[in-house]
């Protein structure tokens, strides 16, 4: 337009355009182009600036996502080893456990088997014609042997305890006939120190109960013993109280309370007395002896039977040991006939042929002496293995067979189990009880799964022995 001499204006560039069209498109192409460059190298600068933060920020997720991932395995892998070190723990812990219980059974086994040949026949010396320094030699030596057989059973005990083996039976019991039998079996020890003994039970008191009496009489006894040994002057008694919880009487709370006038104990000193092998001072196992664990003992069975075993005491005036636990009611057991009065009516009547199955040739013995002095009632066999039991057993009929567990060549339990799995009837039903020095719950266990009748461990009493082999042979053949 300047050109061709007009004025440059709005108007004229308006004009212009209008008159020309193409013209004005074609010269205003490049601003258009430039405008739109422009503006799609804006776009373009700002996609590529939220690429680069998308990059950015994908990085940055993707190394907090490895980092992640990284902890995870390393929390993983921490995981792993410490569920392989709990485990190994765990085997560790069992393994050791079984070891303790291997240990103590052979421990148990090595010592209660010469203890039953001394004890046994300590006891058959006893009832000879012996003079009176011979006798008091023999009283020693029994005394010294159950007082061995009492620090085992103590020791064995609290393993159980630990291992949760102990069982509460419920059978009726005359609560008269317990509480004299405990008092009794102290008397000696209490009045050889000029202590005056006893025990008293109120008016209210049920005639019988039902719980375990070897239970009931090992915590009574762990308590009167305990009050004899730490008393040198006055007395030692027993309390028994009753509490109904019902207008029928049929529980009762039964209270007991061993109370003694002995050396007392200090205040500080109350509550470890409980403790596995404590005693109340150093100076006392010195001066007493024991091995403070049948207080341990004591309490954990009267917790487990759902009471608490308690104590207060008076340093030098004496101290008081209770404990509270609720039995059912029942009418009173009548008391046992004793198996010698059962043998001097009925025995003889047996004419039992027995086979004993027993390594230990003092034991074998032993037992001979004891069969001697039951008379003809019991025919004894013996066999020093399992393997010449059975070749025995197989070969002569018997009415009974005392096996012992640990005997090589062939244990008790394979003579046993071979005896109920391999034969025919009769044979395979014929009596077995085991006579053993294994007392642990499980060797007992395995013992009646294997298919004996009865568990007698040693050192045996030779009454509780008859008894249930008279007991065991009666029912064989009256098909009980």
């Amino acid at each position: 337009m300047w050109n061709q001499g007009l004025p440059l204006s709005f108007q004229s560039v308006m004009s212009a355009q209008a008159s020309q069209p193409l013209l004005w498109i074609i010269d205003s192409a490049p601003l258009i182009l430039g405008v739109m460059a422009a503006f799609i190298g804006k776009k373009q600068r700002e996609l590529i600036v939220h690429n680069e933060q998308l990059d950015l920020k994908v990085k940055e997720k993707t190394q907090f996502l490895e980092e992640k991932n990284h902890e995870l395995k390393g929390e993983i892998e921490i995981r792993k080893r410490t569920e392989k070190a709990l485990i190994k723990a765990k085997e560790e812990a069992e393994d050791a456990k079984h070891a303790e219980e291997r240990f103590l059974a052979n421990m148990s086994h090595e010592i209660r088997t010469p203890l039953n040949s001394i004890v046994g026949f300590t006891r058959l010396l006893i009832e000879t014609e012996v003079d009176e320094q011979q006798s008091e030699y023999l009283k020693s030596i029994k005394y010294a042997s159950n007082h061995l057989l009492a620090i085992i059973n103590d020791i064995l005990e609290l393993s159980k305890i630990k291992a949760g083996q102990i069982e509460f039976e419920q059978y009726p019991i005359n609560l008269r006939d317990l509480l004299g039998s405990v008092i009794n079996t102290i008397a000696i020890s209490a009045r050889n120190k000029g202590l005056e003994v006893g025990y008293d039970i109120d008016d209210e008191a049920p005639e019988g109960i039902k719980g375990d009496t070897v239970r009931i009489s090992q915590v009574l006894l762990n308590l009167l013993n305990n009050a004899v040994k730490f008393t040198s002057n006055g007395s030692v008694k027993l309390h028994v109280s009753t509490i109904y919880n019902d207008d029928c009487k049929c529980t009762a709370r039964m209270r007991f309370e061993v109370v003694d006038t002995g050396i007392g104990i200090p205040a500080d000193k109350l509550e470890s007395i409980f403790d596995d092998f404590k005693q109340a001072e150093s100076s006392t196992t010195r001066l007493y002896g024991g091995t403070g664990l049948g207080l341990a003992i004591s309490r954990k069975l009267v917790d487990l039977q759902g009471g608490s075993l308690e104590v207060t005491s008076q340093l030098g005036e004496g101290s008081t040991f209770y404990f509270e636990v609720e039995y059912p009611t029942c009418e009173a057991k009548p008391e046992e006939e004793d198996a010698f009065n059962l043998h001097i009516k009925d025995g003889n009547e047996l004419h039992a042929r027995v086979l004993l199955a027993e390594d230990n040739d003092m034991n074998r013995v032993l037992a001979e002496k004891v069969f001697e002095v039951w008379g003809s009632s019991f025919e004894l066999d013996f066999a020093i293995n399992g393997k010449e039991a059975i070749e025995k057993f197989m070969a002569n009929d018997y009415d009974l067979v005392l096996m012992d567990l640990q005997m090589p060549i062939m244990d008790g339990f394979t003579a046993c189990e071979f005896i109920r799995t391999e034969l025919d009837p009769p044979k395979r039903d014929t009596p077995i009880i085991a006579l053993t020095a294994d007392v642990l719950a499980s060797e007992r266990k395995r013992a009646f799964q294997v298919g004996m009748n009865e568990y007698v461990t040693k050192p045996f009493k030779p009454q509780e022995l008859y008894f249930k082999m008279f007991k065991t042979i009666k029912e064989y053949r009256d098909g009980i």
